[in-house]
């Protein structure tokens, strides 16, 4: 095999389709190894069979064998340029499927995958001059259009699934931008419709979790439905669990749990949650030097001490004060208490 793609590279033809099985052998080889030299082998074998013979049985293969590729070459180099090779051939294959296609499915998957991706890359990652608009509004209504373009239909229920949960974070991106409630409402059915049928390791599933749990506790706190506060605290502690700890969505459902369980607490007087709220704060705060952490954490580490006289808490509760975000700490002595502000630390 080294040797055939040796000469492959060169510029030997072989057979009609020769290029393009080997290829696929590259490709499979990458998948399996991890080998980059393979991967870039099989671009360039397959870019040549569908240049050579564009209208070979096996062309469908080789495009998707192209998408699948270049969509592996962009998520290790950050590369928009590359996501954008992928998205055409993954386009020329659902073009040309039949709606009944057994495989059809999956492409509509990979599809969705890879328009997430690269928005996410383009609007919080990489500068690239090829990018296409930044316009946060004009990116977040082309993917929303592009999501919605290839139903996944309902041969296969974990790309059903898989699809619909992008389809909900890209109407929940929208609805950040256009405060249109509709596009709140969409969200929040599609993800908690389809994220409790995806299995654990799902790409974006932590995040995903993180922002129902979000949709769920700003839904209380329009309301004050109880509902809502349990599925939010429910949502919350799942992140946690699917997040990495090095991840952003770990610390943004740390923060989370600390509003919901504060709110919980006031609500019910049940001190086990006002112990769960005062660790969530000191998870963030082990990991981030952050104002709102200590603030929340400082007011209720005070609050403790004082109901049971536990002085350690109390001086806990004072260095914690001096870190504290100084809005936030009035809003938080004020009055009427407001424990729902944003706390989204975008980064997957």
């Amino acid at each position: 095999m080294p040797v055939r793609c040796g000469m492959i590279r060169s510029g030997w033809a072989g057979p009609a389709g020769e290029p393009g099985r080997l290829g696929l052998a590259s490709l499979e080889r990458y998948e399996t190894d991890g080998d980059r030299e393979a991967l870039t082998v099989a671009l360039a074998q397959l870019e040549q069979a569908v240049a050579a013979t564009p209208d070979h049985p096996e062309r469908m293969r080789w495009w998707y064998g192209l998408g699948s590729g270049y969509e592996c070459r962009a998520e290790e180099d950050d590369s928009v340029e590359d996501y954008d090779r992928a998205l055409h051939w993954y386009a020329l294959l659902l073009d040309e499927m039949a709606a009944t296609d057994s495989h059809r499915s999956t492409v509509v998957l990979a599809d969705a995958g890879v328009h997430w991706s690269r928005y996410w890359l383009v609007r919080y990652g990489v500068e690239s001059p090829d990018a296409g608009p930044r316009d946060p509004a004009a990116l977040v209504d082309g993917l929303v259009a592009a999501v919605d373009r290839y139903p996944p239909g309902n041969g296969d229920p974990l790309a059903a699934a898989f699809v619909g949960m992008i389809r909900g974070l890209s109407y929940q991106e929208r609805y950040e931008l256009r405060h249109d409630p509709a596009d709140r409402d969409r969200a929040t059915q599609l993800l908690a419709t389809c994220l409790p049928d995806l299995p654990d390791d799902t790409p974006w599933l932590a995040m995903a979790t993180f922002e129902l749990a979000t949709a769920y506790r700003e839904g209380h706190a329009r309301d004050g439905d109880p509902q809502l506060l349990e599925l939010a605290i429910a949502a919350g502690a799942r992140a946690i669990l699917l997040a990495r700890e090095d991840q952003p969505t770990w610390l943004s459902a740390q923060e989370h749990q600390a509003l919901c369980l504060t709110r919980r607490w006031r609500l019910a007087g049940d001190h086990r949650d006002l112990d769960r709220a005062i660790e969530s704060c000191r998870l963030v705060l082990g990991r981030a030097d952050d104002g709102w952490a200590a603030a929340l954490g400082g007011e209720l580490l005070r609050e403790r001490g004082e109901l049971v006289g536990d002085s350690t808490d109390v001086a806990e509760a004072s260095r914690l004060l001096t870190r504290a975000d100084p809005l936030l700490l009035a809003d938080l002595r004020a009055p009427i208490r407001s424990f729902w502000g944003g706390t989204v630390r975008r980064g997957g």
